[in-house]
């Protein structure tokens, strides 16, 4: 007789208290994603996030830090960083994120608060030999005789639109202008007589 093989059918196990964590999990994932998804698209579009806010936050981080994020993914990123280069901390990633503080430059604790201080904010892209923030030019506020005649200006400006309000006014008074608003649907044509 010859050699007969058993069918052996391989299985496996699965717990069922990590089965139902696993649905559960599965399905509270959805729900969160579609719930902030949801909340994105749902504000209004001044207050949405905008590519623009994207950006201001990326601004706030140093490109070293995205290389040592990209660096997790692929080490062949992390050869091109300085050999005293350290992996940013995740908790100060959030701090400047959340804040738009700097730790490392304390410009950027009063920048927005004090009005007129982010015009003295200045970068320097390629700095010379002895070139740093106190060797930089500051522009002297415009002579005060410009700045009375732009005062003028204005008033004058707004002393003819008051005069020009109250020629509306008085004309408006003596003449009842009667308007025809047409309101034009596909369906169907209404005139509306207005006084």
């Amino acid at each position: 007789m010859g050699f007969m093989k058993r069918n052996h059918f391989r299985s496996f196990t699965i717990n069922r208290t990590s089965l139902k964590r696993l649905i559960t999990m599965t399905i509270i994932g959805i729900m969160a994603l579609f719930i902030f998804t949801g909340m994105l698209t749902s504000f209004e579009p001044g207050y949405g996030l905008a590519s623009n806010q994207v950006h201001e936050w990326a601004n706030n981080i140093r490109g070293e830090d995205f290389v040592h994020v990209l660096g997790m993914e692929n080490k062949l990123f992390t050869q091109s960083l300085p050999e005293d280069s350290e992996p940013p901390s995740l908790s100060n990633i959030a701090f400047q994120v959340a804040t738009s503080i700097n730790p490392d430059d304390p410009r950027s604790l009063l920048g927005r608060e004090l009005p007129g201080f982010a015009l003295f904010d200045g970068q320097i892209i390629v700095a010379g030999e002895g070139m740093d923030y106190t060797t930089l030019p500051v522009e002297s506020a415009p002579p005060m005789d410009v700045i009375m005649a732009e005062r003028e200006a204005t008033q004058e400006s707004l002393a003819q639109l008051e005069e020009m309000e109250k020629e509306a006014e008085q004309s408006q008074g003596t003449q009842m202008v009667r308007k025809w608003f047409i309101l034009y649907t596909l369906i169907i044509q209404n005139h509306f007589f207005l006084n």
